[in-house]
């Protein structure tokens, strides 16, 4: 529903979508929830998921949604490495 609502550009549907979706966001989901709010270029979708990310980072790089997004879009990881790393030195 998120992707059909970026898609036909019907905002306040896409917003009430990522809501829910953030609404869910776990260590296990963060990653590929990161994914998707990037391949739409969802600012502050990206902005919600990378700072639960930031917060959650060393529970998050255990999990085998981190695995594959390092093999699949090593970019995005790394940007999220770098975010990571200058929140810890903030």
């Amino acid at each position: 529903l998120y992707y059909a609502a970026d898609k036909y550009e019907i905002l306040y549907l896409r917003e009430a979508c990522m809501k829910d979706l953030l609404c869910l966001l776990d260590v296990n989901n963060a990653c590929p929830m990161l994914s998707l709010a990037y391949r739409h270029s969802d600012e502050v979708f990206k902005e919600q998921i990378v700072n639960f990310i930031s917060k959650n980072f060393i529970s998050i790089v255990k999990t085998e949604s981190w695995i594959e997004l390092t093999d699949k879009d090593t970019k995005l990881a790394a940007l999220l490495m770098r975010y990571c790393a200058e929140a810890l030195t903030k």
